[in-house]
């Protein structure tokens, strides 16, 4: 692609932070690209959910990992290095390159906090789309006996709420089941559900990479860290503070931080938001770093995750109308 000067110094598309969700959620996940251009420790501090970190310096070495045929929205701090970037872009030949208003300090919605390689250990042990479901099921499935355990220690609303929040998680897991199954394989256990990432970097011969080495590796599963990817994190001040360290995070530490909860639905399920968002951040980024059929199937569960955020948004709206 080469690099056409006068588009350069064209106008550049601009859009007001309040709008960035909206368009996010008619645009779809993984037909757009939302680009953080700051520096990795700005990223880490905070960044919007779902945006891949490529500092404006890296640009002309990495804009080959963007597509010029999909919108590409560019942020930044304030709008500054954001506007440079989109120009970059612009010259490049990207059809559209869109400069995100004030960028993150005018956003309104929730950030999350963590490295952008946070959770991305998980695709040492995933070759193909079965074993992408695969992992997203063994998650689905230990948030799901995350919340019914909970419940049996809740009481009156709050456990109605938790065995609501887990019926929820049926439904997912049912999808991705017969997802699995048009795959030619059954869905495992729960404990057979999620790669551990960890136990392909000690055993060489049994790690599997995404171009089909090791066909025969079958995934392990470490249930102390089944859940740590998606769980990690808790509502506070509208950041979530995500990134899960090396190992990930055990059940049991994500159960600690959510029982306090249990005296408040409302605070419940803002958390619960903030797990479904996690693991959409999970899924643009991972998809980020993978061929493309299988970043298409993380773009779909992203949407997943999407779709659940927004049901648990009604029954905040409904639970804020009643109070």
């Amino acid at each position: 692609m080469g690099f056409e000067i006068g588009r350069m110094f064209a106008p550049v598309e601009v859009m007001q932070a309040g709008g960035l969700d909206e368009w996010r959620k008619r645009t779809g996940e993984g037909n757009y690209r939302l680009v953080d251009v700051r520096q990795p420790a700005e990223y880490e501090r905070g960044h919007i959910p779902g945006a891949v970190l490529i500092p404006l310096a890296e640009l002309p070495a990495r804009a080959g990992e963007l597509s010029p045929g999909i919108p590409v929205v560019v942020y930044c701090a304030v709008g500054g290095r954001s506007q440079a970037a989109a120009r970059y872009l612009s010259g490049r030949g990207f059809a559209r390159v869109i400069n995100l208003k004030g960028g993150i300090k005018a956003y309104r919605g929730v950030t999350l906090a963590g490295p952008p390689d946070a959770g991305l250990r998980l695709l040492e042990a995933v070759d193909g789309t079965a074993d992408v479901l695969n992992m997203a099921l063994g998650m689905e499935t230990a948030l799901k006996e995350l919340y019914l355990s909970l419940a049996g220690e809740a009481a009156g609303e709050t456990g109605s709420l938790l065995e609501r929040l887990a019926a929820m998680e049926d439904g997912h897991i049912a999808k991705l089941s017969a997802w699995m199954r048009k795959e030619g394989r059954e869905p495992g256990s729960p404990l057979e559900n999620v790669a551990s990432a960890d136990e392909a970097r000690k055993n060489p011969a049994k790690k599997r990479s995404l171009h089909g080495v090791n066909e025969h590796f079958e995934p392990d599963f470490d249930a102390e860290s089944s859940s740590a990817v998606v769980f990690q994190g808790a509502a506070e001040g509208g950041n979530l503070a995500a990134g899960p360290g090396e190992g990930g995070a055990p059940a049991a530490d994500i159960a600690a931080g959510l029982r306090p909860l249990l005296a408040d639905p409302a605070a419940l399920i803002d958390a619960a938001m903030g797990i479904e968002l996690t693991a959409l951040d999970l899924y643009v980024r991972m998809a980020a770093q993978s061929p493309s059929g299988i970043a298409s199937l993380f773009f779909r569960l992203a949407e997943e995750e999407r779709g659940h955020m927004e049901i648990l948004a009604r029954m905040r709206g409904v639970m804020t109308e009643s109070s």
